[in-house]
This record gives C-alpha cells, sequence and structure tokens, in this order.
C-alpha cells in the first residue's frame, strides 16, 4: 500500500494545485476537474493497479489510499457545494460512495464494455455533477 501511495502522490499532487488555483470555480466543477484527473490517471495504471491489487492479500480496492483520497476529495467538494445552496437534499456520503463504485469499474467499462473516456467522463458528469444540482427555480 505505501508503493501505491507513493505512485499516487502525482496525482494528489496535481489535484491539489489545481484547488489551491481554482477558488472561483464553483465546487461542483471543481469536482468535475477532478474526476477527469482521477480518469486519467486510473487509464495510465489500470494494469498495474490491477496487478496490485491482485497481489495483496485481503485488499479491498475501495480502501486503497487512492479510493481514501478520492472519497476524502469528493466530500469535501459536494459539502462545499452544499454550503454555497449549489446542491440541496443530496445523500453526499451515498453519493461518494455510489461515484466510486462507479469510477472503481473504469476498466470493465473502457476495455469490456468498449465505453470511451469521453462517453465515461459525459455520464458521471450527468449522474454525478448536473443531476445533483440544485433547482434554481421556486
Amino acid at each position: 500500500m505505501e508503493i501505491v501511495s507513493e505512485e499516487c502522490q502525482p496525482l494528489f499532487d496535481e489535484v491539489q494545485a489545481y484547488l489551491s488555483q481554482s477558488k472561483d470555480v464553483i465546487p461542483l466543477e471543481q469536482l468535475y476537474q477532478v474526476i477527469v484527473s482521477y480518469v486519467s490517471f486510473l487509464e495510465s495504471k489500470v494494469p498495474w493497479l490491477c496487478a496490485v491489487s491482485r497481489a495483496s492479500t485481503g485488499h479491498r480496492p475501495l480502501h486503497s489510499p487512492l479510493c481514501q483520497w478520492m472519497r476524502t476529495t469528493c466530500r469535501y467538494l459536494y459539502n462545499e457545494a452544499s454550503a454555497k445552496g449549489d446542491i440541496s437534499d443530496v445523500d453526499i456520503v451515498y453519493s461518494v460512495e455510489a461515484l466510486l463504485a462507479t469510477l472503481h469499474n473504469i476498466d470493465f467499462h473502457l476495455k469490456d464494455e468498449g465505453l470511451s473516456t469521453k462517453q465515461i467522463l459525459k455520464g458521471i458528469r450527468r449522474l454525478y455533477i448536473d443531476g445533483l444540482k440544485a433547482s434554481k427555480s421556486g
């Protein structure tokens, strides 16, 4: 797991730099950009991450350092969106877990289902960003 954390550090640093430089961007858009970075990272590391998972006794992928980091980041950004009134009546904890489950299967969607990254990101945006926006009407 220590090696996984080291391999993931560039992603962590990239996202932290983005979040620090994009304070004027609404949290849901920040979250989408984090998701784009995460998906790009996963695409480049899928074979390696799968091999590490298979080699780790008792490994639970959604408890990996990478997923823990993503869970924390998503919860933070959803909470920020909620505080600003950008989302309402959303179960943030469950929404994050559903998003992580979707992201966890990215290799299946890309390789076995033949979906493109563009399709996946468009679907994620519709479900986990646009679909959670608070209604601004009456």
